[in-house]
């Protein structure tokens, strides 16, 4: 799998809020996974593609990244992240 469209963000958020952000963003997108993996934050994989968030230890970030084969699907991924983190900001 050649995965070309590649995009990695952060976002500032309350301390307090990260595992509620976390958890919504598992369960938004654990269905259309062919993996989900707990190793350092949340890693997905998809049939295209994979993405991984992860809370920073010493600043209050989310970081996410997101790779897949079509940029649209790149973008459409980013699109619904940055809903859901917005959706339970504290």
């Amino acid at each position: 799998m050649k995965l070309f469209n590649f995009v990695e963000k952060a976002y500032y958020i309350n301390l307090e809020s990260r595992q509620d952000k976390k958890i919504a963003i598992e369960n938004h997108f654990k269905d259309a996974c062919i993996e989900v993996r707990h190793d350092d934050g949340i890693w997905l994989r998809f049939d295209h593609g994979w993405m991984h968030i992860r809370t920073s230890n010493t600043e209050p970030i989310l970081r996410y990244i997101v790779e897949q084969e079509h940029a649209a699907d790149a973008e459409a991924h980013l699109q619904t992240l940055q809903e859901l983190l917005e959706t339970h900001e504290a």
